[in-house]
């Protein structure tokens, strides 16, 4: 259809007006989604920005704030994502305001690397580090473009990072996260043998076709090893096993809680 024409039919979710803002980037910046053959949507999340009137504005706990333009998949290739904007900046931009979000058509980059004494101290806020530490588990860092704390610990015998998500969204807690995780990692060998027997139990027969042989649910608890593990605040978790090339480097993924147990696993990846 061309660049010309979807970029019509685009911007027909944006104001006519044209805006000044300064903007401080957030960590969500160079991803794209497809917007039609040919022609992809790259944006710049944000963590605050002034508008031209000089009103601070900070985006709210699990808004989705953005900068987006229209890029052709021909042009991407050659020159990027265009713009060349970059996580935890702050750029003075010409754009237009989406009629239903918070999120704005990038027209033009104006300034770059510049100073603003609001958005440097929502920057400086957002670097602070914020860790706690458990004597069972050890310590745990928030890492906040996730909102979620990591640690990297023993899980049975094996390395096995763990994140717990905080107890709201943007918060800089995982209590409720660390309480439903406790109970499984002081049972972790229990629970890693009974990963690797559900995950073989659902998988088994599905990695004897990939491997064209047949593979026993013994052989594959055998083969498969723990990665990573999350778990949110309402008690829900996600196991991460490396597939042992079962499946040629996908990574299987075992769901459910304590109460209940291992209720899914599948491959990803």
């Amino acid at each position: 259809m061309g660049l010309a024409a979807a970029k019509k039919r685009f911007e027909k979710d944006y104001q006519e007006q044209e805006e000044i803002l300064t903007v401080l980037t957030n960590e969500s910046v160079g991803g794209a989604y497809l917007y039609e053959k040919g022609i992809w949507v790259p944006s710049a999340g944000l963590l605050a920005w002034v508008d031209g009137e000089g009103t601070f504005h900070r985006a709210a706990p699990g808004q989705i704030c953005s900068l987006s333009w229209l890029v052709e998949e021909q042009e991407q290739h050659e020159r990027g994502w265009g713009y060349n904007l970059k996580a935890l900046s702050i750029y003075q931009v010409r754009c237009r305001k989406n009629l239903h979000t918070s999120s704005w058509l990038l027209l033009e980059v104006l300034g770059r690397d510049l100073e603003h004494p609001a958005l440097e101290e929502v920057l400086a806020d957002y670097k602070r580090p914020v860790t706690f530490t458990d004597p069972l588990c050890g310590e745990f860092a928030l890492d906040r473009q996730f909102s979620w704390f990591a640690c990297e610990m023993d899980w049975a015998g094996e390395r096995c990072l763990v994140y717990l998500e905080c107890d709201e969204e943007d918060g800089e807690t995982a209590e409720a996260a660390l309480a439903a995780f406790k109970p499984i990692y002081q049972a972790a060998a229990d629970w890693d043998r009974r990963f690797r027997a559900f995950a073989a139990q659902e998988l088994a027969e599905l990695a004897s076709d990939w491997q064209d042989t047949a593979v026993t649910e013994e052989d594959f608890a055998r083969r498969i090893s723990i990665s990573e593990f999350s778990m949110d605040p309402e008690g829900t978790y996600t196991a991460y096993y490396d597939d042992g090339d079962l499946f040629f480097g996908h990574v299987i993924v075992i769901t459910g809680d304590e109460e209940s147990g291992p209720e899914d696993a599948e491959i990803a990846g």
